[in-house]
């Protein structure tokens, strides 16, 4: 589809509609958030004063379920544009590959078959010349299930930590909230209540 056509037209004049109803939707929201104040009340199933009701769109803008006026209609494709299930004119049908191109399930002439590895590297299940064997650890290296010499045993902490489950001391205890904060479940003074 070339980029002058009148659907591509359409298209951005549509998108750019949209863009400057929502920015002028943000705006009046954000406008009649910052002049509320703590002593307002609002109903739970209002919304902030000046603004759209719920489930209504901005004034002006196109109703719900529908397009803006001279674009396409719901599942038409742009004029001159192909289709829908049809490739562009001259390409490969779906399920060819390109002339020339090695046929499904083969590989390229000269190249490993399948379920063989290059010649002479090592066979499947075998580690190089020279490696560990399966199992086992370099020399010198710790057994298994062994911490390095001097560190610290499994299941307990460095010397001189807290213990596991407590907090370090003069901390918060554990389900409090700093002093002077807010409550659980609360927000900050003077923002709108949840769910409003």
């Amino acid at each position: 589809m070339k980029p002058w056509t009148t659907a591509a037209v359409w298209g951005r004049a549509h998108l750019a509609i949209m863009l400057l109803f929502l920015a002028i939707t943000c705006a009046s929201v954000a406008a009649s958030a910052s002049e509320g104040g703590e002593d307002q009340e609002f109903d739970a199933e209002k919304r902030a004063y000046g603004s759209m009701p719920w489930g209504k769109r901005a004034y002006g803008s196109m109703p719900w379920g529908k397009r803006a006026y001279g674009s396409m209609p719901w599942g038409k494709r742009a004029y001159g544009s192909m289709p829908w299930g049809k490739r562009a004119y001259g390409s490969m049908p779906w399920g060819k590959r390109a002339y020339g191109s090695m046929p499904w399930g083969k590989r390229a002439y000269g190249s490993m078959p399948w379920g063989k590895r290059a010649y002479g590297s090592m066979p499947w299940g075998k580690r190089a010349y020279g490696s560990m064997p399966w199992g086992k650890r370099a020399y010198g290296s710790m057994p298994w299930g062994k911490r390095a010499y001097g560190s610290m045993p499994w299941g307990k902490r460095a010397y001189g930590s807290m213990p596991w489950g407590k907090r370090a001391y003069g901390s918060m205890p554990w389900g409090k909230r700093a002093y002077g904060s807010m409550p659980w479940g609360k927000r900050t003074y003077g923002n709108m209540p949840w769910g409003r």
